[in-house]
């Protein structure tokens, strides 16, 4: 290919490159892509077989996928789904490499030089390949772990009439009702579905120890998802400076001027009495009785724009409490105003609120829970992987893939 010919091909490729050095790759690499859209996968007869997903790279690799989805997802082996993915990975691997597209690869990414290309290629082979197989591997898993056992016909027709009545619905249960909406799945091939996520969804809750399911004997768990007292302190710490920028007070504040030393004595009796009705009845009724001016609306304030006294002061009250009538006064001592806060609430991000204490629990329950699922699927793999006889190199990479993806958890 002569240069003026691949310069437009190159410069598409640039445009993609933040979309995935594979994409750009390919798109440089028609002999390889062979064509623009994958075909769709034969009809399997099961109605529980999702249709395939997108397939990242075509060819010998991405075909045998194709073929063998429906029956992995009845296989109850994930060494062989596995060494399916490696085999898939190492044939796309072999070909990019082969068909020497690693300079358009080189010119469409940011990698500092080819070899950084390849790998780059490689973990997009990986990324690929764990999006691919973790509902299958899941899937496989739980019924390694005989999970339909846990499962109830109450509990299938409960999420079945929930996702008919379309309400608040989930990734996975929005996908059943619009194919139930269209007919293309019937009932029973929704419940069976259904079955099969609600075994999953079980199946990582008890491994994680997560919801509170008591652990199964037959089935321990990997990993704790229980929040210590310690971690919610480290936590609170680490958002700490965030949390606090998010700081606010809600209040209302009443000024009353001194016209002149005459008034005093009589602005004082106002504010008394306003202070009075603000401990008994609503800001917006006590403003219209006094006639006080500005919006019934509370102010909104950072306790760090606030003078320090006015700050210590409102955070010192109770939601809904009233503060004592204080004099301003001028450098002479006169008194010029009299002044009184009202607290409507306060968002208030301090360790020692039970609220915010459980605010942050759940919080953190939450962020362990999405890493112990991330953890036991990779674990899943790194499982199944060892024992794959496919290449050692491809097969090595991919395991120090997942050792990468686990440390990321922890940070």
């Amino acid at each position: 290919m002569n240069s003026s010919a691949s310069e437009p091909l190159l410069r598409a490729a640039r445009r993609l490159a933040p979309a995935g050095v594979l994409a750009a790759a390919l798109l440089c690499a028609p002999s390889i892509a062979g064509q623009t859209t994958a075909p769709a996968p034969p009809s399997t007869g099961s109605p529980t077989a999702p249709a395939s997903p997108p397939v990242a790279v075509s060819g010998a690799g991405s075909a045998l996928y194709r073929r063998e989805l429906a029956a992995k997802r009845r296989t109850n082996d994930i060494n062989h789904i596995i060494q399916e993915e490696m085999i898939s990975i190492e044939e796309a691997y072999r070909r990019i490499i082969d068909d020497k597209t690693m300079q358009n690869l080189y010119a469409a990414s940011s990698a500092s030089d080819p070899d950084e290309a390849a790998r780059k290629v490689r973990e997009q082979l990986f990324e690929d390949s764990i999006a691919r197989s973790r509902e299958v591997v899941l899937l496989v898993a739980a019924r390694e772990a005989r999970m339909e056992r846990y499962v109830t016909r109450d509990e299938i027709d409960t999420a079945l009439d929930h996702i008919r009545r379309e309400a608040e619905l989930g990734d996975w249960e929005r996908v059943i009702a619009e194919r139930l909406k269209s007919g293309s799945l019937t009932t029973e091939a929704a419940r069976s579905e259904i079955r099969d996520q609600i075994m999953v969804e079980k199946y990582i809750a008890v491994k994680v120890g997560a919801y509170g399911l008591k652990l199964l004997p037959d089935l321990p768990a990997l990993h704790d998802t229980y929040v210590s007292p310690t971690e919610l302190q480290r936590y609170f710490w680490k958002v700490h400076r965030e949390a606090q920028r998010k700081d606010r007070l809600h209040f209302h504040e009443v000024r009353l001027p001194v016209l002149s030393p005459a008034t005093t004595e009589e602005t004082l009796a106002r504010a008394n009495a306003i202070q009075a009705a603000l401990r008994k009845r609503p800001f917006a009724d006590v403003a219209t009785e006094f006639s006080l001016p500005g919006s019934a609306e509370p102010r909104v304030e950072p306790p760090g724009l606030l003078p320090k006294e006015t700050a210590d002061l409102l955070q010192a009250l109770p939601e809904g409490g009233v503060s004592d009538v204080t004099p301003v006064k001028d450098p002479q001592g006169e008194v010029r105003a009299y002044l009184l806060y009202s607290l409507v609430k306060r968002d208030l991000h301090r360790f020692d609120d039970p609220k915010y204490q459980e605010q942050l629990r759940r919080e953190l329950w939450m962020r362990k829970l999405d890493a112990n699922r991330m953890r036991l699927f990779y674990e899943l793999l790194r499982e199944a992987t060892i024992s794959s006889p496919v290449a050692t190199d491809t097969r090595d990479a991919f395991l120090a893939h997942l050792r990468r993806k686990t440390r990321e958890l922890e940070e």
